[in-house]
């Protein structure tokens, strides 16, 4: 929920209108497993709901969509025991998103998302030469993708459907000239360990267990009707830990710097859960 609107009476703020966003999926998985890769096939449908409320007053509805998917995956990469990621291998996803199945009147998407994201490791003694490429395109009439910003989604075997954002840090978000039908996204890291903590208390049982540093360049571009196919550049570093709680489950957290080199980009500092690409 986001408050758009508000009331002051000089002591309080008083919310009178708000955006309520409702979101939510599902995906079936059929997976090959073996020692050294997996390969899975799966079929799924997402909605994404926003309307706006107003206080003592109607409620309109701004957005519903409502998408129906599959995809293909398969992931050769390894990790290291003291690896805080992948450390070598190939992973390779193949997502098709359709609005057509359950177009509704309140929208008027009905056109059909093809994506391909390629991620590769190769290791060099205690470091990693992450690298990844993500091409996307749309027919039909479709949600635009957007470049910028430094939120990425998560990566889990299950992929995050109806997501039409990408971050290409050192660029703020809600640029026209980031904004298209179809993307073209790149990133290069170059990351290293900085030190092992495994340092923990007992209560509550929180800890540190590792920190590691990264130095990106990323590069992007957005095609539209309305502007030229220009190429947009970042460059930046980050500095990770891993937050540990009950000695099994940990979060990553990053904090970084990240600025553009084109006449588009600014200087960004951030701290975000989770890391740009898994």
């Amino acid at each position: 929920m986001t408050v758009t609107d508000w009331r002051d009476d000089g002591d309080t703020e008083e919310a009178t209108e708000y955006e309520r966003a409702n979101q939510a999926q599902w995906m079936s998985l059929a997976r090959l497993l073996r020692w050294d890769y997996n390969a899975s096939a799966g079929i799924g449908a997402a909605l994404s709901q926003v309307d706006r409320v107003t206080i003592d007053g109607p409620t309109r509805d701004l957005e519903d969509e409502r998408v129906a998917a599959a995809v293909l995956e398969y992931n050769g990469t390894h990790q290291n025991i003291y690896s805080e990621g992948p450390s070598q291998g190939l992973r390779a996803r193949l997502l098709y998103e359709t609005y057509k199945p359950f177009k509704t009147r309140s929208t008027s998407y009905e056109g059909e998302i093809y994506r391909v994201d390629l991620n590769g490791y190769l290791p060099f003694g205690k470091t990693v030469l992450a690298l990844r490429g993500i091409e996307a395109s749309s027919s039909g009439i479709t949600e635009r993708f957007e470049l910028g910003g430094t939120y990425h989604e998560f990566y889990s075997p299950i992929p995050l459907l109806n997501e039409r954002r990408l971050a290409l840090r050192g660029y703020r978000r809600n640029l026209p000239q980031l904004r298209g039908e179809e993307i073209r996204l790149g990133s290069l890291e170059f990351r290293f360990p900085i030190a092992d903590v495994d340092r923990h208390i007992m209560v509550p049982p929180i800890g540190v267990n590792r920190i590691s540093g990264t130095v990106f360049y990323d590069i992007g571009r957005a095609t539209g009707n309305n502007f030229a196919h220009k190429y947009y550049q970042g460059v930046g570093a980050e500095v990770m830990g891993e937050l540990r709680a009950g000695y099994l489950f940990y979060l990553q957290v990053r904090g970084g710097v990240a600025h553009g080199l084109d006449d588009l980009g600014e200087t960004q500092f951030y701290l975000r859960v989770g890391r740009n690409f898994y």
